[in-house]
């Protein structure tokens, strides 16, 4: 696990600092896809050693943990990023590959070892219905991320049209993370959805009419009114997948 991270972070560190040496739309294309193929190289590995021997019950309060954590990134990132941007371009994209830089560097130094309670914790039986609902959550994961992937690509153009000031974009995409991180943490708090299928067609439901209000709104307000339906969608179908 901790090669494979280790070399996720260094490869993103390096593709997030190049961002500005770009000078052609090629160049982005090639960094945006080598970033995000550098973050699948980390992203799976952390989750496989966080669930590591880990029984039903401790697995479900880890990730809920890390998935507040990840979320309050989404959070606090687009704040930051957005009023750094305002000041200067080049600056935060080599603040983000420092950001990076450190967890890298954190990553080589770090030994990984597994818990004896962790080593020895005994097979726990899947429930009857795992694998009918985990289709079904995943299928919903995938129209989840491609729905709100479309949304962040797209958010950033619309809100050039509409003459919105990087930092007031930055504060936009904060409201994504600001109901995925509220999602996880009551998910995370609840265990009465589980392998249940009212929370995925709830979370739909909200997604859509986030989505389609986003797409409707002309104000600031509106749009961030919009953007919490994603966030919301994102932490419940996240979770059950």
């Amino acid at each position: 696990y901790q090669r494979s991270m280790s070399f996720g972070a260094l490869a993103a560190c390096i593709s997030v600092a190049l961002f500005t040496r770009a000078s052609r739309l090629a160049h982005v294309y090639i960094l945006y896809g080598t970033t995000w193929l550098s973050l699948s190289a980390y992203w799976p590995p952390f989750q496989a050693w966080l669930g590591e021997g880990k029984n039903r019950n401790d697995l479900f309060r880890t990730l809920g943990r890390f998935n507040m954590s990840w979320s309050s990134g989404v959070l606090l990132g687009p704040l930051v990023w957005g009023a750094l941007y305002s000041v200067s371009a080049a600056r935060t994209f080599y603040v983000v590959a420092g950001v990076v830089g450190a967890i890298c560097i954190v990553l080589f130094s770090v030994k990984f070892h597994a818990s004896a309670s962790e080593q020895s914790s005994p097979e726990v039986a899947p429930h009857p219905l795992a694998s009918r609902f985990l289709l079904i959550a995943r299928v919903a994961n995938f129209a989840t991320f491609f729905g709100t992937g479309t949304i962040r690509s797209l958010l950033p153009k619309l809100a050039v049209d509409l003459g919105v000031a990087p930092d007031s974009l930055g504060r936009l995409m904060a409201m994504v993370g600001l109901s995925e991180f509220a999602s996880f943490y009551l998910v995370s708090h609840l265990g009465r959805w589980q392998y249940r299928l009212w929370p995925i067609i709830v979370a739909q439901i909200v997604g859509i009419a986030g989505m389609l209000t986003v797409a409707a709104g002309k104000s600031t307000i509106v749009l961030a009114l919009g953007l919490l339906g994603p966030g919301v969608l994102i932490g419940i179908t996240f979770t059950s997948s």
